[in-house]
């Protein structure tokens, strides 16, 4: 079964699927030092679920941050930041950001995490044109997504998920809403056979806790040190970033264009 062909289930996560990505803690720092160099001043972040990388983006780097969710874990993500240290710097918001686009713009966003919620965007195009109008001039989209299509199994549909990307798609479709592309690479190239294994030769539909703690205790320390992410050939998932041009970068490019 392909992405295209499977009909995804709605944006929503099952409890024991979100609790397991919850032991995932070595895996998402791993994904947030290679965006690091490019995260500004005023955060957003699309999808935050439950808050567990909601709370590594505020101890991080403990900016104001917009933690957009659309779905009821809004109420657990409220829950989940009470009596966190740096709970003040948090702004949870309910809706899409469709809807708050015009009030997001106002807050001045320069940038926009999109941690393995892409994929759950049945208009992903849509979504990329919509936080390019949202972030300031000069700000980032920064996007983690899962990928290759030939690994769609059960457990991508049973989650909720659209499709899975090629890196060439991902770029044209951040090309395409107006952002330069400055970084895009594939992503754990040893998860990429686990999850063949697991997912599309077993079939399995859920996470394990234990599986995920497991390879974040012990893999993911030593693939940090040792992948080289930017040369891989292919990989689990996919990690792009796109810059929006400033006003004289977008002059300029009309012009050659012209």
């Amino acid at each position: 079964m392909t992405a295209s062909e499977a009909p995804a289930a709605p944006f929503q996560y099952e409890g024991k699927d979100l609790e397991a990505m919850d032991f995932a803690v070595n895996y998402h720092s791993w994904i947030l030092s290679a965006f690091d160099p490019y995260v500004g001043n005023k955060l957003l972040e699309v999808g935050a679920g439950t808050g567990a990388v909601s709370r590594m983006i505020l101890e991080r780097y403990r900016k104001e941050s917009w933690l957009l969710e659309p779905s009821e874990m809004l109420h657990q993500l409220h829950k989940n930041l009470d009596g966190f240290e740096h709970r003040d710097l948090a702004r949870p918001l309910s809706g899409f950001l469709g809807a708050q686009h015009g009030f997001l713009k106002h807050q001045e966003i320069d940038t926009a995490f999109y941690v393995n919620v892409l994929e759950h965007i049945e208009d992903d195009r849509g979504e990329l044109a919509t936080v390019f109008a949202t972030l300031k001039p000069g700000g980032h989209v920064l996007t983690f997504s899962p990928a290759l299509p030939w690994l769609y199994g059960k457990f991508d549909a049973s989650v909720g998920h659209f499709r899975r990307y090629y890196l060439k798609e991902m770029k044209e479709k951040m090309t395409s809403a107006g952002f330069e592309v400055v970084r895009g690479h594939y992503f754990d190239g040893p998860g990429m056979l686990a999850w063949w294994v697991l997912y599309r030769v077993l079939k399995k539909s859920r996470l394990s806790g234990k599986n995920v703690d497991l390879y974040d205790r012990w893999v993911v320390p030593i693939l940090r040190h040792i992948e080289p992410s930017r040369l891989l050939p292919c990989g689990k998932n996919i990690l792009v970033v796109g810059r929006k041009p400033t006003a004289e970068a977008a002059v300029d490019f009309s012009r050659r264009a012209a």
